[in-house]
C-alpha cells in the first residue's frame, strides 16, 4: 500500500511539475511575443524618427509677417496696389470695399489697417474672410473706429485666400481715400 501511495504521489508530483513546466513554457511563449512586439514597434518608430529627420532637413522655414505686401503676390481689387506697399499716405480713390487676393490659402490671424493723417472720418470697418470650403464671404467683425489712425483686428487664426474690409464712412466723405496701408498678418514658408 505504502508503494501505491508512493507512486500515486511522484504521478501526482510529475503531473505538477509537468503542469508547472507546460505554464512556464506558455508564459515564456508569451513574453517572446510581448518582445517581437515591442521591437517590431521600435522598428517603426525608427524609420519615423528617420522620415521626419528628413523632412526636417528639407523643411523650409516658417515665418509670422505681414503677407498682403506685393512680395507675397497679394492683389488689391483696386486700381493699383497702393494699400499694401508699405507707404502709409492716402489715394484719390474712394471704393465702398477691398479685396485682398493672396492666390492661395494663408493662414492669418491678425489685420491691422492705417487710416491717413490728418483728420480721420468717422468711419466703420467690417471685415470678411472668404471660406473656400463653402466658397462664400463669411463676416468677421465690424469695428467702430473712434478717431484712431491705426485700427487691429485680431482674432483665431483662420484659413483663407481672400480677405475683404467694408468702410462705411459716417462723415461727410473726404477728398482722399481715408484708407492708407492694410497689413494681414500670418505665417509664411521661406520662398
Amino acid at each position: 500500500m505504502t508503494r501505491k501511495i508512493l507512486l500515486l504521489t511522484l504521478v501526482i508530483s510529475n503531473l505538477s511539475l509537468t503542469t508547472y513546466c507546460f505554464a512556464g513554457v506558455l508564459n515564456d511563449l508569451k513574453l517572446l511575443k510581448e518582445a517581437e512586439k515591442i521591437k517590431q514597434e521600435n522598428e517603426g518608430l525608427k524609420q519615423e524618427n528617420a522620415s521626419l529627420k528628413q523632412q526636417l532637413t528639407n523643411a523650409r522655414k516658417l515665418f509670422y509677417q505681414n503677407i498682403a505686401q506685393i512680395k507675397y503676390k497679394t492683389t488689391v481689387s483696386i486700381l493699383s496696389n497702393h494699400l499694401i506697399d508699405g507707404n502709409k499716405e492716402g489715394a484719390d480713390l474712394i471704393p465702398s470695399w477691398y479685396e485682398l487676393d493672396f492666390h492661395y490659402s494663408r493662414l492669418i490671424d491678425k489685420v491691422i489697417v492705417y487710416l491717413t493723417s490728418g483728420e480721420i472720418p468717422n468711419i466703420d470697418l467690417s471685415f470678411y474672410y472668404y471660406d473656400t470650403v463653402n466658397q462664400r464671404w463669411e463676416s468677421m467683425r465690424t469695428i467702430n473706429n473712434d478717431s484712431k489712425n491705426i485700427i487691429t483686428l485680431t482674432f483665431n487664426p483662420l484659413t483663407t485666400s481672400k480677405l475683404k474690409v467694408c468702410p462705411t464712412i459716417n462723415s461727410p466723405k473726404p477728398s482722399v481715400l481715408p484708407i492708407a496701408e492694410i497689413e494681414v498678418f500670418g505665417w509664411v514658408i521661406e520662398e
